[in-house]
């Protein structure tokens, strides 16, 4: 726990001493139970540290201080002067160091570091103190006040832990840690907060005559620059009160009484006329009277009066005119007079009295009727009072009032915000309250609120359906709205709108080009697709595709066979062509001759064309002999004196005879068919 205070603090820890300056032989100090080790650096001067220290230094058997720049001390060991006696001070410096800061005001010095970049940052402070309770130690209270001097603008942290001399590792006091304030105070002054707490040791108990290290830690947290003076003072080192113990407020063996106190009280509490105490000691019960109102002795600071009795009077005793009486329970004087208007009695004559000689006209404040007696005690008055929720202000009694005794939380439905009152009249009250466009539902009072006061008739774009209010907050709506891919180009916030949020890469099936949107609707495409003819197969779509939509019926010229594609490409066409060597001549295609193979010398070569014979016979469709330069057909031969062989001998006008099968009939001209077939062998040659 810690307790922040400003400037002068009264020492809160009763038996402080000061014996770490002793001039005798230096030890440290045992701590045991009722006997804290304590120290309020009264006599420190900030000039050192020495095992038998003088008046202005510290006990080095007890203290020890590390981190500084000229080196850490040893316990037992001497160090005066520079970083380890920069003597006494204010506050205020800037050399780094141990100080006498008087930072409780002036001659309360404190244990006091200035902070600086190699001196304490990161540094320690440590106490040694020796178990003195004769067992093991298993927990310690610790108390201290640190003060801080906020003039720099960095945070440094201050931390305890304990730990055990022969080892066993520290104990961290994490109630204990803070930091002082980045910022610095635009008027520094010493502040200073008190901590205290209890450590547990239990995990390394401190054996009987053990020291016992008392650690505090600082070092640089955050913020840049000089650093802050810190000190701490009225240091306590105790243990904790354990059961076995007078003032424990249990009955022990050797203990008379235990009233859970070492105090040895002289009188009861104040309302309690007598009880039974316990002496300091625990050695004798003490029978005790108290104060109480109606003993006769005012009590200062518990009653304003005691008359002796715990009555509240009406009237004076023993006849008197007047006189003073205490009220019953001892909190007020009460004036009293006997037998005149205005002292609160009504007299023979009188027909009422209500301790005053005014004539009332209202009722006091806080009270709505009252009956009042008018001055002269002749006459009752029915009357009525202003009051807190009368709907009119009272200067001086109230702050406001809005007609109620209820301390209102919201405006009523329909006003924004408003002025109400609280139920006591005392306070004016800012409000608001609920209105239909404010995006609450009010219930009892709206059916829905979406936050405005308008009839919406689409949902926002980017939300295909969506609920929405009547602009009186009466009907729920249920609208729909353009989005992207509804196929709906909404002006504004679209490009396109193809009806869909794909980012095509083709055009579908049987479109050759095509416009599409992209996903978002924001960038029209320009695209292609496959088509039928186009010479490729669109899997799913075609069986084939020859690059065409004709359906062929026979194979290009030079091809035996082939497979072309239907004119939908939906199926293969299984065709057969005209070649050469097929016997049948095909002039469409180039063909001079074709004589049933792709031989050449035979009158017509592998490729159908004629060809000339060595002798100068043509051989084609008609051969050309050569003995006799006759012409021979398939089936019938022209002999040099213009007469015709048809192959199988028989007659005829123009020496031509018919072969029984397959022969060519003649032709008419027999001669002139002769020289022109002649004619044609010779171009043949000379080619």
């Amino acid at each position: 726990m810690h307790t922040q205070h400003r400037f002068i603090l009264p020492c809160l820890l009763l038996g402080l001493s000061t014996v770490s300056f002793a001039t005798s032989a230096a030890a440290q100090r045992a701590v045991s139970a009722g006997s804290p080790v304590t120290e309020d650096f009264s006599a420190y001067t900030g000039t050192g540290l020495v095992p038998m220290p003088s008046a202005g230094e510290l006990d080095s058997d007890e203290w020890r201080v590390t981190g500084m720049s000229d080196g850490d001390t040893t316990f037992g060991g001497s160090a005066t002067g520079g970083d380890h006696g920069r003597g006494a001070s204010a506050g205020g410096v800037t050399t780094g160091g141990l100080y006498a800061f008087e930072a409780g005001g002036a001659g309360n010095p404190a244990l006091g570091v200035q902070l600086g970049g190699s001196d304490f940052t990161p540094g320690t402070l440590e106490l040694r103190v020796q178990n003195g309770t004769g067992a093991a130690l298993t927990s310690l209270d610790l108390a201290y006040t640190l003060y801080v001097l906020n003039d720099q603008g960095r945070s440094n942290t201050f931390t305890v832990e304990v730990e055990r001399e022969t080892g066993g590792g520290p104990i961290a006091v994490p109630s204990l840690a803070t930091a002082t304030p980045e910022a610095a105070d635009a008027g520094p002054v010493w502040v200073g907060t008190m901590y205290s707490a209890t450590v547990d040791l239990s995990a390394t108990p401190v054996a009987a005559g053990e020291n016992v290290i008392v650690r505090f830690l600082s070092d640089d947290a955050s913020g840049s620059g000089g650093r802050d003076e810190i000190a701490i003072d009225d240091l306590s080192v105790s243990v904790p009160a354990a059961s076995g113990m007078c003032g424990d407020g249990t009955l022990d063996a050797g203990e008379t009484c235990d009233d859970g106190n070492t105090t040895t009280e002289t009188e009861c509490a104040y309302g309690t006329a007598s009880c039974m105490a316990c002496s300091g000691d625990c050695s004798m019960t003490l029978a005790l009277t108290g104060g109480v109102c109606g003993d006769g002795t005012t009590d200062a600071g518990e009653e304003a009066c005691d008359d002796g009795n715990t009555t509240t009077e009406t009237m004076c005793p023993g006849g008197a005119s007047s006189c003073t009486v205490c009220n019953a329970d001892c909190t007020a004087e009460i004036m009293l007079g006997g037998g005149v208007c205005g002292d609160g009695m009504v007299d023979a004559g009188e027909t009422c009295d209500d301790g005053n000689t005014t004539t009332e006209t209202e009722c006091i404040y806080g009270i709505a009727t009252c009956m009042a007696c008018s001055a002269d005690c002749g006459m009752v008055l029915n009357l009525t009072g202003p009051v807190c929720g009368d709907g009119t202000t009272d200067v001086g009694d109230e702050a406001c009032d809005d007609g109620n005794t209820m301390t209102e939380t919201a405006c009523p439905y329909g006003m924004a915000s408003c002025m109400a009152c609280s139920a006591d009249c005392s306070m004016a009250l800012s409000l608001t309250g609920g209105v239909c466009g404010d995006g609450t539902v009010d219930a009892g009072e709206e059916t829905c609120d979406d936050g405005n006061t308008t009839t919406e008739t689409a949902c926002p774009y980017g939300m295909a359906s969506c609920m929405a209010c009547s602009d009186d907050c009466a009907t729920t709506l249920s609208l729909t709205g353009g989005v992207c891919g509804d196929g709906t180009v909404d002006a504004g916030e679209e490009t396109c709108d193809d009806g869909n949020t794909t980012t095509e890469t083709a055009c579908p099936y049987g479109m050759a080009s095509c416009m599409a949107c992209s996903d978002d609707c924001a960038t029209t495409l320009s695209l292609t697709g496959g088509v039928c003819g186009d010479g490729n197969v669109d899997a799913g779509e075609e069986t084939c595709d020859d690059g065409n939509t004709v359906d062929e019926t026979e194979c290009v010229y030079g091809m035996a066979t082939c497979t072309e594609c239907a004119a939908d490409c939906s199926m293969e066409l299984s065709l057969t062509g005209a070649v050469c060597g097929d016997g049948n001549v095909d002039t469409d295609d180039g063909e001079e001759c074709d004589d049933g193979n792709t031989t050449s010398g035979d009158g017509c070569d592998e490729t159908c064309g004629m060809e000339v014979l060595p002798d100068g016979g043509v051989m084609g469709d008609a051969g050309v002999m050569d003995d006799d330069a006759g012409v021979m057909g398939d089936d019938a031969s022209v002999t040099a004196d213009g007469g015709v062989d048809g192959g199988v001998d028989g007659g005829g006008d123009e020496g031509c005879s018919c072969s029984a099968a397959g022969a060519r009939r003649g032709f008419p001209g027999s001669a002139a068919f002769g020289l022109a077939l002649f004619g044609l062998a010779l171009w043949r040659r000379r080619r």
